[in-house]
């Protein structure tokens, strides 16, 4: 039988407690950065093509969608994020 003393039992302890919280870290890869840095700069490139898209409807078929002329830019905003 071992005997820890009040440090090693709270060290222990605290080891245990620690444990899951380290496994539910993520670590941060190449791919990961990879990814982020496409979707960066994928992002203003839907937006300004939807806003092309949009714009070159017309205003019955803007209204048909429920959208007028002027909201096209802060659908493009929202609609790329």
């Amino acid at each position: 039988m071992t005997r820890f003393t009040d440090i090693e039992k709270a060290m222990l302890d605290l080891a245990r407690t620690q444990d899951p919280a380290a496994k539910t870290r993520k670590t941060i890869t190449l791919a990961d950065l990879g990814a982020a840095l496409v979707e960066s700069l994928r992002r203003p490139w839907l937006r300004a093509q939807l806003a092309f898209v949009l714009g070159c409807l017309d205003e019955r078929m803007l209204a048909d969608i429920g959208m007028q002329r002027h909201e096209i830019t802060d659908v493009a905003d929202r609609a790329s994020r």
